[in-house]
């Protein structure tokens, strides 16, 4: 499970950018091309939260394979993930796309971002206690050191 977990981080970047070229090619997609009929109430809303849930976790997963978060890096890449959203949803207003700018679809966008960094901290979490090392580099002050791991007797 170790060597899996680690294998997951060490292709984060990789997912990170995958993940938002496909996030943005979907969110960029033109309405003539979307089902007109939602299949519940607020389903657009819905798909933002977990299309930006997932973007957070996945950024919060590449970054942690540089260095250990700490909370001003959930504080980065909170803002980060919530003018991404912000710029999306403006960059569809250009003519073509056939799309339009809902300032609510960037409030779920936000809640996405809170609710994916809320998700990878408590995964993170859960495999600290497991003894998982997640950080290529441990943060020292503004210093990155190699991780030690711990001697095998």
């Amino acid at each position: 499970m170790a060597r899996f977990i680690n294998l997951l981080f060490r292709w984060a970047a990789a997912a990170l950018v995958v993940y938002w070229v496909l996030l943005f090619a979907s969110t960029h997609t033109p309405a003539s091309r979307l089902p007109s009929e939602p299949p519940f109430p607020y389903a657009d809303k819905a798909v933002h939260l977990l299309g930006y849930s997932g973007l957070a976790f996945v950024a919060a997963a590449a970054w942690t394979w540089r260095r250990t978060l700490f909370a001003r890096d959930y504080v980065v890449l909170f803002v980060a993930v919530s003018v991404y959203g912000a710029l999306d949803e403006v960059s569809q207003m250009i003519p073509g796309i056939e799309r339009n700018a809902d300032v609510v679809d960037w409030v779920a966008d936000t809640l996405g971002a809170v609710l994916g960094l809320c998700a990878f901290a408590l995964a993170a979490a859960y495999a600290r206690q497991r003894g998982l090392r997640l950080a290529r580099f441990q943060a020292v002050g503004d210093v990155a050191i190699p991780a030690r791991t711990p001697a095998k007797s």
